[in-house]
């Protein structure tokens, strides 16, 4: 009697992108730059890396909420010419890529964007902030991303608009260290095409001089992309431990364009 063994189909093996290995075989990275101006910049990278179930991981795959490796809440992060001034460069052979080798458990990436100075302070002297959010990411594939930074309207004559207006609890001023976050996160997809923006705090925050309510101050917003004359944001403000409860959150969806100073107040 003949015994057929059954076949056995191999799992097909993952390319590895060049420079990269084999437990680190995708290129998660791309150029990086000042836009329209083209300049070389001073600038921070956050990288947020999702593996399949939806979990943040650092670049070996591990889940940070259980032993990875993940920097300043990040999963990475990459800090791009720290020496230079938060003007940036005209000159175009300093460091203009960006980007990290790795594990192929990563399916998902975000990234957030921040002009720095020589100190490693956030500095909007003429750049505001960026990000790129929803970065399929195949494994053992070499990425070119590109990330760029919106030069500002203030500065420049750039595209940038603000968001602005007051925040009050029950008709009242609230303390500016019980309003915990104060964001803006674009709801735009794709770097191709113009700028997507982002901020991670506000620009000003503090008690009114003339009304009892708390002035908030969010600018150097990317105004439109890809042809539209605005790019759509979610503002999100935390009030913790002093608006009736713990915690309280509110979001209201703005349109920036270029110069623009939109009015929003916020009632708690």
């Amino acid at each position: 009697m003949v015994v057929v063994a059954a076949a056995v189909s191999a799992r097909p093996a993952i390319a590895v992108a060049p420079g990269c290995d084999s437990n680190h075989p995708t290129f998660i990275g791309g150029r990086i730059y000042g836009y329209p101006d083209e300049r070389s910049l001073n600038a921070l990278i956050g990288f947020d890396l999702l593996d399949s179930s939806n979990r943040k991981v650092d670049l070996n795959g591990l889940p940070c909420a259980a032993g990875g490796s993940c920097p300043s809440g990040y999963s990475a992060v990459e800090h791009i010419n720290p020496t230079l001034p938060p003007e940036g460069s005209t000159d175009t052979t300093l460091d203009r890529t960006w980007g990290r080798c790795a594990s192929s458990r990563i399916t998902n990436g975000f990234f957030e964007i921040y002009p720095k100075n020589e100190s490693g302070v956030t500095t909007k002297t003429r750049y505001g902030a960026a990000a790129h959010y929803f970065q399929p990411i195949v494994a053992g594939t070499a990425y070119d991303i590109l990330l760029r930074l919106p030069v500002t309207f203030e500065a420049a004559g750039g595209n940038t608009g603000m968001a602005n207006g007051y925040i009050t609890y029950q008709g009242h001023r609230v303390p500016p260290e019980n309003i915990t976050r104060v964001r803006a996160f674009t709801l735009a997809r794709g770097p191709e095409c113009g700028v997507e923006g982002f901020s991670a705090s506000a620009d000003e925050l503090a008690y009114s001089a003339s009304l009892d309510a708390t002035y908030y101050r969010i600018a150097y917003l990317a105004g439109g992309r890809c042809g539209a004359d605005s790019q759509r944001y979610e503002l999100h403000f935390d009030c913790s431990n002093f608006c009736g409860q713990a915690k309280k959150t509110i979001k209201r969806q703005v349109d920036i364009s270029r110069g623009s100073r939109l009015r929003v107040d916020i009632p708690f």
